[in-house]
Order: structure tokens, then sequence, then C-alpha cells
């Protein structure tokens, strides 16, 4: 009985001396993003939602004024919340949007551009298979760009726009005509030109997601941010496919 509670204790302990070791870790990287911002003439701050510890910016670069916020989920309560794990997003306002939601989905580096389709047909079946994929869609969207832009998405009626082939990503749009013309009139080119600064700093991630809305161009992926320098690639990237717009 005295060797269990000794170990039980001792596992108790362990668990404090880590927790407290994280949080003087967590501290001393948000004193590094605080001081690297102010280099920058950003602000940077943290806040807690919902047991997710939140890091955000603001900054302008190149002219253009932009939000960031890096999201990390408490672990214990993460599938609760039904939110994302961790979550990058970045977003800056526009005024020449498309009149409907291009979404640029990103795909794992080095990969080839699949087939994107959902079932197809009228049957109880096929419709059954859209509704749930559709619903499905919908709620990656919301989880990569949040609830404000992702609720100006029904990615259920997002269809694949035709010649719309850029290498590490598919392209849908609201109106797949007006997201070829948009793709042929500067984002293609400028998609190509922000791919390097997009690249995430872990092997093997997915390329970011790029949302184009009405005002908002936002750039998210499903992890933090590792350094201030790679947030610094984003708003470069995100400032230039505001540019062209």
């Amino acid at each position: 009985m005295a060797a269990a509670f000794a170990a039980v204790l001792l596992v108790g302990l362990v668990l404090v001396v880590l927790a407290r070791l994280e949080s003087r870790r967590l501290a001393n990287e948000d004193e590094r993003f605080r001081r690297e911002a102010a280099g920058r003439n950003w602000t940077f701050g943290v806040r807690t939602e919902n047991r997710t510890r939140v890091r955000y910016w603001t900054g302008t670069t190149d002219g253009i004024r932009w939000q960031a916020e890096s999201r990390r989920a408490a672990p214990p309560r993460r599938h609760r919340s039904g939110g994302a794990d961790r979550c990058l997003r970045w977003w800056a306002d526009t005024l020449r949007g498309p009149s409907g939601a291009v979404l640029f989905l990103g795909l794992p580096e080095g990969a080839e551009t699949p087939s994107f389709a959902i079932a197809e047909g009228s049957g109880a079946l096929a419709r059954m298979a859209q509704h749930v994929a559709g619903r499905a869609f919908d709620r990656a969207v919301d989880l990569y760009f949040g609830a404000d832009a992702g609720g100006q998405v029904n990615a259920a009626t997002l269809k694949k726009v035709d010649g719309g082939t850029l290498p590490g990503y598919i392209v849908m749009a609201a109106d797949s005509l007006e997201g070829a013309r948009r793709l042929a009139t500067g984002m293609r080119a400028a998609m190509h030109e922000a791919r390097h600064d997009l690249q995430p700093e872990r092997a093997h991630a997915l390329m970011p997601w790029v949302l184009q809305l009405p005002r908002r161009i936002s750039i998210a992926r499903m992890d933090t941010i590792q350094s201030t320098a790679e947030l610094e690639r984003v708003a470069r990237a995100g400032a230039a496919l505001v540019r062209c717009t």
C-alpha cells in the first residue's frame, strides 16, 4: 500500500515538474516572439480561448496590413471542443476580391495533383454521399480558416476549376469560370511566386490552404508558427496575393 502511494506521489511530482518546465518554455518563446515582433514594428500578444492557447500578431508587410494567429489546443480537451489541435491563420483585407470564394487546397510537398470528385448521381445513396462529403468539407474549411471566414463559404457548392492545375494545389471556386479567369489574370503567377514563402518549415507538411473571398485573403494550415522568420515569409506571400487581386 505504501509503495503504491509512493509511486502515485512520484508520478504526480513528475507531472508537476513537467508542467512547470513547459510553462517556462512557452513563456520564453512568448518573450522571444514579442521581442522579434517589436523589431519589425509588429504587435504580439497571447490569449486563451476555451483551453486553446492563441499567439496573435498584427503587422504591415510591403504596405499590406495583416493579422495572424497561431493556435494550440490543450491536449486533454482538444477533441471535446471539436477544434483543430494546431492551426496557423493569416489574413488581410482586400477590396477587389472575387464575387464568391476561390479555394486553393494545399497538398503534401511532392505529391501529384489527385482527381477530386464527390459522388455523382441523383439516387438516394449518391445524395447521401454528397451530403456527408459536403458537410465534412465545410467543417474542414471552418477548422482551417475559422468561423468568420469559413462561414462565408458553402464548401459543398465549390467546383473544381477547369484548367486550374497548380503544382501543390487543387483549385476550387463557387464560380468555376470566375476562378479560371482569376488564375489566368494573375493569381496563378502570384501563387507560383509565393510557393517558396508558403513552404512550411516542418518536413512533409501540407502546403497551406489559401482562401480568396470578396473582401479578404486568408492563408491557413494545420500547424503552429515555428519562428518569426516563418511568419515573415507567410506575410510576404500573403501581401503578394493581396496585391494581385
